[in-house]
């Protein structure tokens, strides 16, 4: 499926990947939250003040896999995701949960 086809499946709740070497794990939507407590790193990053209560809008997030002795895969890695202009234009994206 294309990115379009794509970012509507991850709107819906769904795991994507791209059958490509160039990626190697997962992309899902992170959902937004109202109104937490901003943790610790966050804090000091920004050199907020203790109980700082931010929110934060839905975003994409990769989870880097590696292979387990199971024969599944394990998170290793977390990190935002941008999709670059080889995703956009890809035709390879599939659900994979």
């Amino acid at each position: 499926m294309n990115f379009s086809e794509a970012l509507s499946e991850l709107k819906n709740g769904k795991v994507l990947s791209r059958k490509t070497k160039y990626i190697y794990g997962y992309v899902a939507i992170q959902a937004g939250y109202l109104e937490i407590k901003a943790n610790q790193n966050t804090l000091d990053a920004f050199k907020f003040p203790k109980d700082t209560v931010i929110s934060h809008k839905p975003y994409l997030q990769r989870a880097i896999c590696q292979n387990t002795n199971e024969g599944g895969q394990m998170p290793k890695e977390l990190s935002f995701y941008l999709p670059s202009n080889e995703d956009l234009f890809a035709e390879d994206w599939y659900v994979v949960a």
